[in-house]
């Protein structure tokens, strides 16, 4: 490559396409995705959702499809480098194209592999929780995204095995009887 072809590879725009799925831990459960497209470093987009019953893998490859069709929709990856960065290596695998029959869901698979081909991007992994900061925000979001779905006396349950403490006037001591509540 010359160097008028390796400056204009710096001068194109860099599309940062941070994703990431997250689902309790049994399949079948609630589980949320979230995305955030950065460029040139800069947040233009954010989005999350969630499923009732699914699996954390289903969701990692749903974040990073929706994550590719928007960045496709508002053509953003036109003149740019687009790189799809997560902490998931099965993801990154299927966009890759090195896993696309290995997951359970083909079809979506499939679908994300299109996309990460119509789009152009290169994969990036980051490890989780490692202080990244918008890996960090797309766990968030994917995680508050999952809670919506969770009803409040499953969440409850999930904080009191955590070790967190009671709220006062816990839901325990209304139940009580007058005469058996506590002092």
């Amino acid at each position: 490559m010359t160097w008028v072809g390796a400056a204009l590879l710096r001068a194109r725009p860099l599309v940062s396409v941070y994703c990431d799925g997250s689902a309790h831990g049994r399949p079948g459960r609630a589980g949320g995705w979230a995305f955030v497209v950065v460029i040139n470093g800069r947040c233009v987009l954010e989005t999350s959702g969630a499923e009732a019953r699914t699996t954390s893998n289903r969701m990692e490859l749903l974040a990073a499809l929706s994550a590719l069709r928007a960045v496709i929709s508002h053509q953003w990856h036109l003149g740019a480098t687009v790189e799809l960065v997560s902490d998931s290596r099965v993801a990154l695998a299927v966009a890759a194209g090195q896993e696309l029959t290995a997951v359970h869901d083909v079809a979506l698979a499939q679908a994300l592999r299109s996309a990460c081909v119509e789009a152009r991007c290169v994969t990036r992994w980051v490890r989780g929780h490692s202080g990244n900061p918008w890996n960090d925000r797309v766990d968030v979001l994917a995680g508050d995204a999952k809670q919506a779905l969770v009803p409040r006396r499953v969440r409850r349950k999930a904080e009191l095995r955590k070790g967190r403490p009671r709220p006062p006037g816990n839901a325990i001591g209304r139940m009580l009887p007058s005469r058996l509540k506590r002092p």
